[in-house]
């Protein structure tokens, strides 16, 4: 048996609530189930019961054990809960004032058949449990949990905005800085462009927005990356040029290059790459915020990101070192990349700062009109012959997979509802 399984018997409803008795034998009725709790704290909030002839409105908490109230802690701080529901009452449990906590044992009142359909489906070795069952869902469930996912994901990633804000100084210039680094380094050099982007301020990059040579002294100099000994001429400049900066500036903190990842990398995402690319658009770009909420269309972005990097970096991947194959500009596809992950992002955060829905709608907008990402998640669904239309769906697969699927949510999702009802 598993809590989560009570969870969504005890949310639907799905047990005999007829005749329901507590574990010392007073009569009980159920108004409202409670509104199941995300956060820290009882499982389920606003429920309304009757226990013999008084009403009570409160907490709810679940569990498999009575006795696993003891062994999470609850004994100090659940002091609200009006009823304690669990699959077998093991031992009896005392509010702090040794009076015990109505409690209801489910155990007589569930069929066993919705136990074995529920564990079916959780314990499955597919990585997406209903894989077997997709084609018979209803495209309704489907779009429904699009929506929802969708949703979910966006308000997720405009509270990590409003986290970085908040550790800017709420400086939105800095946070847009910020996020563009931490995107370009994608899932594997995302911390140390982080840190980057927190050790070189983008006020002081903001400086020399003229001269590209400063711009990538800076940021190769902070990220670790200048040598004292360069060999080329090109390594030379940045190394003379990021001795006067760092002194002017006191930047007495710069990252170890063995913070950055290559290996397993793509030559073109490597890191000195990419800080090539964002040195480019930081050039390019007196201001970051306003072309990212003013943004309708990738063609709007197009001119300031769709350039070139220095020279050298157009047949170098590393310092000193020729490469046998030209690098190409940032390109369409890492623009589309830009325009999901930062400036979406960007809007959806700035929109919930400003309480300003028209950002929220402007960062769903860009998604319908932007072709769907190609990475192994989405393959994934291709698999199940569900095909992404645009960045919308690919980025509401994502969420799908990654925090309802790999985490086994299937009692959460309405597409596991519909297989569980249906059964």
């Amino acid at each position: 048996m598993k809590e989560n399984i009570l969870h969504y018997i005890w949310q639907f409803g799905h047990f005999n609530t007829q005749n329901l008795t507590t574990t010392d034998g007073r009569k009980l009725e159920i108004f409202a189930f409670g509104n199941k709790n995300t956060h820290q704290g009882p499982d389920f909030s606003e429920a309304k019961i009757k226990i013999e002839d008084i009403a009570w409105a409160g907490h709810v908490e679940i569990h498999v054990l009575a006795s696993d109230w003891l062994k999470h802690g609850h004994a100090q701080d659940y002091e609200n809960v009006i009823l304690h529901v669990v699959y077998e009452n093991d031992t009896q449990i005392n509010y702090q004032n040794n009076t015990s906590i109505p409690t209801l044992e489910l155990k007589n009142y569930v069929d066993s058949t919705i136990l074995e359909i529920c564990n079916k489906l959780l314990d499955t070795n597919d990585d997406i449990a209903c894989a077997s069952q997709w084609q018979s869902i209803s495209n309704i469930s489907k779009i429904f949990m699009y929506d929802r996912v969708l949703t979910q994901r966006l308000e997720r990633k405009a509270n990590i905005i409003l986290d970085i804000f908040q550790k800017s100084n709420f400086d939105w210039e800095q946070t847009c800085y910020h996020v563009l680094l931490t995107n370009f380094g994608f899932k594997t050099n995302a911390p140390a462009f982080g840190r980057l982007a927190e050790l070189l301020p983008y006020k002081l990059v903001q400086k020399h927005t003229d001269n590209r040579i400063l711009i990538e002294s800076l940021l190769y100099g902070v990220g670790g990356f200048l040598s004292e000994n360069p060999l080329d001429l090109y390594h030379q400049e940045l190394t003379h040029q990021f001795d006067f900066l760092k002194s002017k500036y006191q930047l007495n903190t710069i990252l170890s290059i063995h913070e950055w990842k290559f290996f397993r990398l793509r030559p073109p995402n490597f890191p000195t790459i990419k800080i090539a690319q964002i040195a480019a658009i930081l050039q390019n770009m007196s201001s970051l915020l306003q072309p990212f909420l003013d943004c309708k269309s990738v063609s709007d972005l197009k001119q300031n990101l769709d350039i070139k990097p220095h020279p050298y970096w157009q047949n170098h991947y590393n310092f000193d070192k020729l490469s046998k194959t030209k690098i190409s500009s940032i390109g369409g596809q890492s623009i589309e990349n830009v325009i999901i992950n930062t400036v979406c992002q960007i809007k959806s955060g700035y929109g919930i700062w400003k309480d300003e829905q028209e950002y929220i709608t402007d960062a769903i907008q860009l998604l319908e009109t932007l072709p769907p990402e190609n990475n192994y998640i989405n393959r994934k669904w291709l698999d199940l012959d569900y095909k992404a239309k645009n960045a919308y769906d690919s980025q509401s697969q994502i969420e799908l997979y990654t925090n309802f699927c790999t985490q086994k949510k299937c009692l959460e999702c309405g597409i596991g509802n519909e297989i569980l009802k249906r059964n």
